[in-house]
């Protein structure tokens, strides 16, 4: 179940309302409001008409969509201080483009669409930070199809283990399932390539925990795995 809590969040953590001025984060604290969903809890789904913009304050959010066939795709995974569910926000009629569900207890801040859309119009230079915003997640798509439609399965799992392993949140909130509807793949094929490199020595596997152990030959599968 959804709670609506406090408005009492440090609008200063989330990276678009970083360094605004205090008049334009006085008006998104009067519109904005917070709500917590638990651990699992769908925040959105797609199509649905998109209401409003997202930004997360605690936690952490998963996008995804869901194939005619049931099966599902992980589209990102996102932390305190993203949004998400931007995009659509200045199309007339559009509807949300994925899924959102909170990996754990999450709070977020929502922001209307039409208030939102008020915002950009009265700020020139938030404007243009949510147009950077949202230029930088359209790279990241462009990317990801790049990915899953010219690399092999063992290539996307190198890459997958290397920005992981970088990324803040890291490999341990990723289960064999998880990151087989991140590639693009099945479960099956994903434990099989993680024993083949483990035994190449180029990870290691202790309590379900990857660590990178040879980050060199990882970079060399993704530039020349056929």
């Amino acid at each position: 179940m959804v709670t609506i809590i406090s408005m009492e969040a440090d609008l200063g953590r989330i990276s678009l309302f970083a360094h605004q001025p205090d008049q334009l984060l006085q008006k998104i604290g009067q519109l904005a409001r917070m709500k917590r969903f638990e651990k699992g809890e769908a925040i959105i789904w797609q199509d649905d008409p998109s209401r409003a913009v997202y930004f997360i304050l605690e936690g952490k959010v998963e996008i995804f969509r869901i194939g005619p066939g049931g099966r599902e795709q992980i589209i990102s995974r996102l932390s305190a201080g993203e949004g998400f569910n931007i995009a659509p926000i200045c199309l007339d009629d559009a509807g949300n483009p994925a899924n959102a569900r909170a990996i754990n207890d999450t709070d977020l801040l929502i922001l209307r669409k039409e208030d939102f859309v008020s915002l950009l119009k009265s700020d020139a230079t938030f404007f243009f930070q949510v147009l950077r915003y949202v230029s930088k997640r359209l790279l990241f798509m462009t990317e990801m199809v790049e990915t899953l439609s010219l690399f092999s399965v063992k290539q996307r799992l190198a890459k997958f283990l290397i920005e992981q392993a970088d990324a803040q949140t890291g490999l341990e909130t990723w289960t064999q399932g998880d990151i087989a509807r991140s590639l693009g793949t099945v479960r099956e094929v994903v434990a099989r390539m993680l024993k083949e490199f483990e035994r190449e020595g180029l990870i290691s596997i202790e309590r379900n925990r990857i660590q990178l152990a040879d980050r060199k030959i990882l970079e060399d599968v993704i530039e020349k795995c056929g």
